[in-house]
């Protein structure tokens, strides 16, 4: 069994070490953040997605997976505030969702506060973002993320390459996606969900729950698009993937928008540039925040 604090702290000092002494063997970071998943893959033993999400299995198979990780707040803002300050959002008021858009009540870091990607840039890393950010606080783009020109998906991974070591957040659409388009003879029969216990467990539910494992299983289709760049793109090898939520399902009473088992639990898989050794898995409760 091996202790998530001391993965994530190597981690994290592997990234941050003296630019000269191992410039060349820094790994890159794909970050894959989740909107709105509750842990119901196969990977965490939820029968009806059993084989249904492969590619999430697979780097859970391989690396490390936290069957008990947190988040410090069940809404998108106040949570992804968090993880980005290294902060928990009420240390400097980010706990109410977007209340900084407003522009008589815009939110500023206290001094010393540096953002997780801003780090990675200052220790010689490549930075960007695909997708949401949603902080719930001002904050400078250009000294956040660089600016690389992608024109589509095709040369994504080539201009990637260019521009190693690189850490890359990924926003996944999870909860949210549109699975009415999603192939009928791929869709999870509601017969197979298991209905959280403090629920009606009626044909409603089920539903519900069926289409959020189809979100999932959307998810995971993009994945796959995404191992599969690295691999030919030959960054595999030493490319970091941390694939997280930023709370729980959405379309649930007492998930997303409530601090609950079902808004604060999520799914949390670290895959190392390196073999990490044998299978892991850990119990032990693991919030991220501080």
């Amino acid at each position: 069994m091996k202790n998530p604090f001391v993965i994530l702290i190597a981690i994290f000092c592997w990234v941050s070490a003296p630019l000269a002494t191992i410039a060349k063997d820094r790994p890159n970071i794909v970050w894959i953040f989740a909107e709105d998943t509750s842990p119901w893959m196969g990977c965490y033993g939820y029968e009806a997605n059993r084989n249904a999400t492969p590619n999430i299995d697979s780097i859970a198979a391989a690396g490390v997976q936290f069957n008990r990780a947190y988040v410090p707040a069940p809404v998108c803002s106040a949570c992804r505030s968090a993880m980005m300050g290294g902060r928990n959002q009420i240390r400097f008021g980010a706990h109410e969702h977007r209340s900084s858009r407003a522009p008589d009540a815009q939110i500023y870091l206290p001094e010393g506060i540096k953002l997780l990607p801003q780090i990675m840039m200052q220790n010689g890393y490549t930075t960007y973002n695909h997708g949401k950010t949603d902080y719930n606080f001002v904050w400078d783009e250009k000294a956040t993320y660089s600016k690389l020109e992608m024109k589509g998906k095709a040369d994504s991974w080539d201009v990637l390459e260019q521009h190693q070591p690189f850490f890359l957040q990924i926003q996944t659409k999870g909860g949210k996606n549109n699975t009415t388009k999603f192939p009928e003879d791929r869709k999870t029969d509601p017969a197979s969900v298991t209905v959280p216990a403090d629920y009606p467990q009626n044909q409603l539910y089920r539903e519900v729950v069926a289409e959020h494992c189809d979100s999932i299983r959307t998810d995971d289709d993009l994945i796959g698009e995404i191992l599969a760049g690295l691999k030919d793109s030959s960054l595999a090898e030493n490319t970091i993937i941390v694939y997280f939520s930023d709370h729980g399902a959405n379309h649930l009473v007492r998930h997303k928008q409530m601090p609950t088992e079902g808004g604060l639990h999520v799914p949390f898989v670290v895959h190392g540039a390196r073999k990490l050794g044998a299978e892991a898995r850990t119990a032990q409760r693991l919030g991220r925040y501080a």
